[in-house]
């Protein structure tokens, strides 16, 4: 068996790679930024033994160093880190790179390829599948961090409860700072989608995919293991080049 892992600042996904398909999708909410992460009991309980691990890692050295050690220890293999390719954008982040790879794999195209995590991502990928257009925005989070630190009496405010929503508009202030902040993200992809020469479908994915795009655009699809897909076909065409290489040896 084959375990696929995909990292974020806010999230730690893993799913079994079983004959050339997904399963048993797993999402743990924490990722890297947890105090106290779940991720280490959680793989402990996995059986059978993964006989190899591959990583896609959106949270930095440390992390990759402090995964790697506890996967030698618990299952004695060496994890491989699936990396952007050295031609791509330096700013392409592992999610957003197996996210585009993901869509082109399934013929999502022309389409709009938002990854919603820590930073927004918004690619445009043509009818053939190539990148023309990206665009980066601020998360959830970050604008949150920077509305705080101009504002304490928001920031007091909006930490006494937790986020109430109705309908869209947020009725305490935390509901209110959560609300705009998708608002926002949504109108900034929605505004990029209507500026195209022709209609593209948005295709989300990340951890606030579905409140940062569904509710200004409810024919937005919202793939949740978009990026696992497509590092689960990149590993399918390395073992395809294998096979090639190998038949045609004898």
């Amino acid at each position: 068996m084959k375990l696929l892992i995909e990292i974020t600042p806010t999230r730690f996904k893993y799913a079994r790679w079983v004959e050339g398909r997904l399963d048993s999708l797993e999402t743990l909410i924490g990722g890297s930024s947890a105090a106290e992460p779940p991720w280490a009991s959680a793989l402990a309980r996995l059986a059978p033994t993964p006989r190899s691990v591959h990583v896609a890692n959106g949270a930095g050295p440390v992390f990759r160093a402090r995964l790697s050690e506890w996967i030698r220890r618990a299952w004695h293999v060496d994890p491989v880190f699936v990396e952007p390719p050295t031609e791509s954008d330096g700013s392409l982040q592992i999610e957003r790179y197996l996210a585009l790879v993901g869509a082109q794999a399934q013929g999502l195209l022309p389409s709009l390829v938002v990854t919603a995590d820590a930073t927004v991502g918004i690619d445009l990928l043509d009818r053939q599948g190539q990148r023309v257009g990206a665009w980066t925005l601020p998360g959830e989070r970050p604008m949150h961090e920077a509305l705080y630190a101009q504002t304490s009496g928001v920031a007091a405010a909006a930490l006494l409860d937790p986020a109430v929503v109705e309908g869209g508009f947020g009725v305490n202030t935390s509901g209110a700072v959560q609300s705009g902040s998708r608002m926002a993200i949504a109108s900034c992809v929605a505004a990029i989608a209507r500026r195209q020469p022709e209609r593209v479908q948005v295709i989300a994915t990340g951890r606030f995919a579905s409140e940062a795009v569904r509710q200004l655009m409810p024919e937005a699809r919202v793939i949740e293991d978009l990026a696992l897909q497509g590092l689960a076909h990149l590993l399918t065409e390395a073992r395809d080049r294998k096979s090639t290489r190998l038949n045609s040896s004898h």
